[in-house]
């Protein structure tokens, strides 16, 4: 049987796989494997970056932990190394990039572009 803790922790493992890839699938479904857009859209204001590069460092400090702690099994770290990957791959933000000559506003609503509505890409 499991304790009200474990419970807890599974809940949140389960929101925290849910929440994220239901965007990302959107995305994918909408726009495919595109890499380029994918930077483009999760880099596409300040907030977005906010988001996106705090999960960059936090992937990357995951990482170096799981590399340099002893104290962890090697089975752990192989699981560190794949959560902080698997959670690293949704860290983006639908929108669009500044274009140049765009303003602010352009770019910052999705529904605006510099090229006409649905341009573009």
């Amino acid at each position: 049987m499991s304790t009200p803790r474990q419970r807890l922790y599974l809940l949140l493992l389960a929101i925290g796989i849910i929440v994220p890839y239901r965007h990302a699938i959107g995305w994918l479904g909408e726009h495919g494997l595109d890499l380029p857009r994918f930077v483009d859209d999760m880099l596409a204001n300040d907030i977005a970056a906010f988001f996106a590069w705090d999960v960059v460092i936090a992937v990357v400090v995951l990482l170096a932990a799981a590399v340099t702690d002893r104290a962890l099994h090697v089975r752990d770290r192989v699981w560190v190394v794949i959560g902080s990957l698997a959670g690293a791959w949704d860290c983006r933000k639908n929108g669009v990039t500044p274009d140049q000559g765009d303003t602010p506003d352009e770019y910052c609503d999705p529904g605006i572009r510099s090229d006409g509505p649905g341009g573009g890409r």
